[in-house]
């Protein structure tokens, strides 16, 4: 799959809210990006995407990109939905960062919000109050 597909794939999942559903889904496109040759040349290529999305993996782990894949979504049943959308954001910066694609409107998340936590709220807080 081209670089520029799975992005626009990604965008669909930043806006799903359900966690069961977000999970499937970071099932199948991490899978996806973890078997993609066009992204990872190599397998020695593979501890850099997980470093950037904060995965820890063994090392014997990144000869073989199906055990990867298996390990990868064992993790991820373990997540809950702010982990998984962590982990989205972090994916869809590393695909702008290293995928070679021009994105103008897109603004990576690290240089986005400097306190998540405090813009989560202010989020809540404004969808949800009563009287705008």
């Amino acid at each position: 799959m081209d670089k520029k597909n799975l992005i626009n794939k990604f965008k669909e999942v930043k806006k799903i809210q359900n966690e069961n559903t977000l999970r499937v889904n970071l099932y199948g496109y991490l899978s996806e990006i973890i078997l993609s040759t066009e992204l990872f040349k190599s397998n020695k290529d593979l501890p850099e995407f997980f470093e950037f999305i904060s995965i820890a993996h063994r090392e014997y782990l990144y000869s073989n990109r199906t055990s990867l894949i298996a390990m990868t979504i064992r993790k991820l049943q373990k997540m809950d939905l702010k982990n998984l959308m962590v982990l989205q954001s972090r994916t869809m910066d590393f695909l702008y960062k290293h995928g070679d694609i021009n994105d103008d409107n897109y603004e990576l998340e690290s240089t986005k919000r400097s306190n998540s936590s405090d813009d989560y709220v202010n989020d809540i807080v404004n969808k949800y109050s009563r009287g705008k």
